[in-house]
């Protein structure tokens, strides 16, 4: 759930014309490659920037975002518009941008524009180097490989997770992300329009498949599995799943956590959420 992260923040610096979304990315970045000085800070957001995926290489050794953009900005075509392709170096990019506009490190920037105002003690951004109370460890069977549920798990290859910036280095807990999703609800970390516009309005007409819904900026708009719209936001990174399902007006919602492969997500949460929008059944006497 890191991209939501990183897509509020975005949204927070357009709010206070640090950026626009329409900006190419060349306005911030320097000595991209050819093929990719076009790119808006919206295609990034909504993964349609036609930028190639890193290879594992990328975790293997430790690079800040800047020695990151040297090494895996590449560009899939020369095109100017692209189909929607899910990736990490998208928000590894809107990380560097949203340092240099900010004059501060993304975990510096998170910390000042969520993390504090919200009292969110229990979410950061992993470094390596220090020791995190209670991180959980991630255990890894069969998702991104060859094998099933009922195989072993083992332990994922250590890799720097702090190399996936605002793509997936924030660690949290079910109890300080209820309070995110309650600071959406009134609009103490976007103003309404920005709500309405961008994190909740589908920006691209074409409903994608594996991740259930139209992307906004930040969630997944679903209209299709539930009786009514749900904001879908998911993550899997080494062992470690999360899920979040959310009514637009952020009222009803599931959380869940965890650092096994074992449990299928998808199935779980929507079973709860199910569950959770059932009418009650009336008391008669």
């Amino acid at each position: 759930m890191t991209k939501t992260f990183t897509a509020i923040l975005t949204l927070q610096m357009h709010e206070k014309s640090f950026l626009k979304l329409e900006d190419k990315i060349s306005k911030y970045v320097s000595d991209l490659p050819p093929g990719c000085q076009d790119i808006t800070i919206l295609a990034l957001l909504t993964h349609s920037s036609g930028l190639k995926n890193e290879p594992l290489q990328a975790y293997t050794t430790r690079a800040s975002t800047e020695d990151y953009l040297k090494k895996y900005v590449t560009r899939k075509d020369t095109g100017t518009v692209s189909s929607f392709n899910y990736n990490n170096v998208d928000y590894i990019v809107l990380s560097r941008i949203l340092e240099i506009v900010s004059q501060k490190s993304y975990a510096e920037l998170l910390r000042s524009n969520i993390l504090q105002p919200l009292g969110m003690e229990n979410t950061g951004v992993i470094v390596e180097s220090e020791v995190i109370p209670n991180l959980a460890y991630g255990y890894h069977n069969y998702t991104f490989g060859s094998g099933s549920k009922q195989d072993t798990l083992y332990n994922d290859p250590l890799v720097y997770l702090s190399n996936y910036a605002g793509a997936g280095a924030v660690y949290s807990t079910t109890v300080d992300l209820n309070k995110l999703v309650q600071a959406l609800k009134t609009n103490k970390l976007l103003s309404v329009k920005s709500k309405s516009s961008f994190l909740t309005k589908p920006q691209k007409s074409k409903f994608i498949e594996y991740a259930r819904g139209y992307p906004t900026i930040g969630f997944y708009l679903n209209d299709k599995t539930f009786s009514k719209p749900v904001m879908e936001r998911r993550g899997s990174i080494n062992g470690f799943n999360s899920l979040l399902l959310m009514d637009k007006d952020f009222k009803n919602g599931v959380i869940i956590l965890t650092n096994t492969d074992t449990g299928d997500l998808e199935e779980i949460g929507d079973k709860v959420y199910k569950e959770l929008i059932r009418p009650t059944q009336p008391i008669v006497h």
